[in-house]
């Protein structure tokens, strides 16, 4: 996976509770609008493309997503972490996207969808009928580790 760009909001919201890794549902969806890292706050902010040809509005839910202490030495590293997960193309092709944008659902801020982090692949892609975006998170999203 691309590098994890994670929204300055998100910072805040993590250090405060208002972002819980633990208990929330996190998401993801597909956008070709470029985020902006800074300023970008809520789902809404950043452009979901179309829903269709195996893409839902709101994109998916994420499974087994953890934020753990890593074992080990050196202590105090807490990853961010989620299965691999992918959308498939049918009936037509999805896209055209070029970020995957990763979002706490429903949190208790209004609006209530807030922005996590992102990847960008660089350039546009459009997922071809009968073929698969797959988002390999490989040694979790991002790591937080002591000063």
């Amino acid at each position: 996976m691309a590098t994890f760009q994670v929204f300055a909001f998100f910072k805040g919201a993590l250090g405060d509770g208002s972002v819980d890794l633990d208990t929330q549902a996190i998401w993801a969806y597909l956008s070709n609008s470029q985020p902006d890292k800074d300023n970008a706050k809520y789902k809404s902010q950043v452009t979901e493309i179309g829903a269709g040809n195996g893409y839902t509005a709101g994109g998916q839910a994420l499974t087994s997503v953890t934020w753990t202490q890593q074992a080990g030495s050196p202590q105090g590293i807490w990853v961010f972490d989620s299965a691999d997960f992918s959308w498939t193309a049918s009936g037509g092709s999805i896209g055209p996207a070029q970020y995957v944008v990763v979002y706490a659902k429903s949190v208790s801020l209004s609006p209530s969808d807030f922005l996590i982090g992102y990847v960008d692949y660089g350039t546009p892609f459009t997922i071809t009928d009968g073929n698969s975006l797959n988002v390999t998170v490989s040694n979790g999203f991002f790591e937080l580790s002591g000063g």
